[in-house]
């Protein structure tokens, strides 16, 4: 994977951001909140944590409404420090265009930097620009190295956030939604959360937690990722017809959710390695996950 990118974060962050702009100092009303006092003066002192916990709150509205702007100034001042958390933070801010001008690339650099700490989450996502080619170039084998940083991180914690449900065909998006099962994770990537159980709409089967599958893309919404199975399912009807469409459900670190699109059950990782050197060189992004037990 490319490590240089990190080098642009501060060029292009800077340029982007207002220049010299100071970030607006906090007016707590709260009499009782000394420890949110305490927090904003060891900010305004320089310290790159709490820069980044002045930033959370300004995007949360703990100060009056939501101010993402306020909230990226924040978090600015604290990755120049080198703090992988806020360059997570204002990583998605980019992304999504809140309080900043949505701008991919910066995105991208920003989330390098954190998963260059060994940000679970960041690695995710930059691993998903790379997959839908957002601010970088498309890239299929810089995604999977990005996802596998991620997926190993976690597996190196003891926890498997790939936690899927095969669906019918004519499953109803809303449905699989509220009832799929969610892995939630940490800032830190080391807890893990499961909420919900099968949803209706899904096939159920005994070896599930024993196969292996095939990651085969990610998307934002329940409708898209099953809609892009559809797709892939006409496109390789050859390779993926004898397989059953599975999603799985994953909630980032500031909570961004994704669901992960795969197919199996494959029986060994072998025959999920050969699926995938067929599917990649017709331009399709695969990746075998190993089984969730």
């Amino acid at each position: 994977m490319n490590l240089a990118g990190g080098t642009l974060v501060a060029a292009v962050v800077l340029a982007l951001l207002v220049s010299g702009c100071a970030p607006p100092t906090p007016s707590v009303r709260d009499p009782n909140a000394a420890a949110m006092q305490e927090t904003i003066a060891v900010a305004e002192a320089g310290d790159p944590v709490a820069q980044t916990v002045v930033g959370t709150m300004y995007e949360a509205g703990v100060f009056g409404a939501p101010d993402p702007y306020a909230a990226a100034l924040w978090y600015d001042k604290a990755v120049w420090q080198g703090d992988p958390l806020a360059a997570f933070y204002l990583a998605a801010l980019f992304e999504d265009g809140r309080g900043v001008e949505r701008d991919y690339l910066s995105a991208a650099n920003l989330y390098r930097r954190a998963a260059q700490s060994v940000h679970g989450s960041a690695a995710f996502k930059l691993g998903y620009l790379y997959e839908k080619g957002l601010g970088v170039e498309q890239d299929f084998v810089e995604a999977r190295s990005w996802y596998d940083v991620a997926q190993k991180g976690w597996l190196d914690g003891g926890i498997n956030p790939f936690l899927p449900a095969y669906l019918e065909a004519s499953a109803d998006p809303d449905v699989v939604d509220a009832g799929l099962p969610v892995a939630v994770l940490s800032d830190a990537g080391s807890d893990l959360s499961i909420t919900g159980a099968a949803p209706a709409g899904t096939v159920e089967t005994t070896d599930l937690a024993n196969a292996f599958h095939v990651h085969l893309g990610s998307e934002k919404t329940v409708e898209a990722a099953m809609a892009q199975w559809q797709e892939l399912r006409v496109r390789f009807d050859s390779l993926l017809g004898t397989y059953t469409p599975a999603l799985a459900k994953l909630q980032l670190a500031g909570g961004a959710t994704y669901y992960q699109i795969l197919a199996g059950p494959l029986s060994a990782e072998s025959d999920a390695d050969i699926l995938c050197a067929q599917l990649q060189p017709q331009g399709q992004y695969c990746n075998p996950i190993p089984p969730t037990s």
